[in-house]
């Protein structure tokens, strides 16, 4: 059950991304035809380049709601968890976010 919920966690995140990045595009356009109607062309040229980045951003969320390395990296961290992978401690491969504290045990 929880691989499950972990799955659709992903799926979701993914499916809230692709709003997001919609809702902004129909805000941008929105602001950038205002715009245009009193004269300001130069909106709707940046108004375009974001339309195209959203574009791309959009369909590669909608391609990893299918194509992904969710399962891999769920058993990736349940092996973590479980103890193994031990040997990338000991080589200093470590999370950004626990290097500091890592160096602060060691100090000790």
């Amino acid at each position: 059950y929880q691989a499950k919920l972990e799955r659709k966690q992903a799926f979701l995140f993914r499916t809230v991304d692709i709003a997001m990045e919609l809702a902004v595009l129909v805000a941008t356009v929105s602001r950038a035809d205002k715009l245009r109607k009193s004269g300001d062309q130069s909106a709707v040229v940046l108004a375009d380049v974001h339309a195209r980045n959203a574009r791309r951003l959009v369909e590669q969320r909608f391609h990893e709601l299918w194509a992904n390395d969710d399962d891999a990296r769920t058993a990736l961290g349940r092996a973590v968890l479980a103890g193994e992978h031990l040997g990338l401690e000991d080589a200093g491969i470590v999370a950004p976010a626990v290097a500091p504290a890592a160096e602060a045990v060691a100090a000790k």
